[in-house]
């Protein structure tokens, strides 16, 4: 699975500065890295090369939400939008003649 990450952020040392179960990617003194739940990680500083320097947080998409409507023209032509439905088949089953369904997607901030 790839990650996508968050600008870097250089670190001092302290309390682990986000959720515990967040995936991070972080960086050590030594310059080696590694990536696991911030939870698995020691981040304050001993003045030793493993200490951490500096960290990304994995980047989550955001909730994709798709729904299916029954579109049809009616015959002035103008195009008429039925409800929205959770599945396709849904959709299909509750059809009027001659209605085309289409897919809508949204994404939720």
């Amino acid at each position: 699975m790839e990650h996508k990450w968050s600008e870097l952020r250089l670190w001092n040392g302290g309390e682990c500065p986000v959720g515990l179960d967040e995936m991070v990617w972080v960086l050590y003194g030594d310059m080696g890295n590694n990536i696991s739940s911030a939870g698995d990680y020691y981040w304050s500083h001993n003045g030793e090369s493993g200490d951490i320097i500096a960290y990304r947080v994995e980047v989550k998409p955001k909730p994709l939400i798709e729904r299916w409507a029954n579109v049809y023209t009616r015959d002035d032509g103008e195009l008429v939008v039925g409800l929205l439905f959770k599945t396709e088949s849904l959709a299909l089953a509750a059809a009027n003649t001659g209605a085309r369904q289409i897919l809508l997607r949204e994404i939720r901030e």
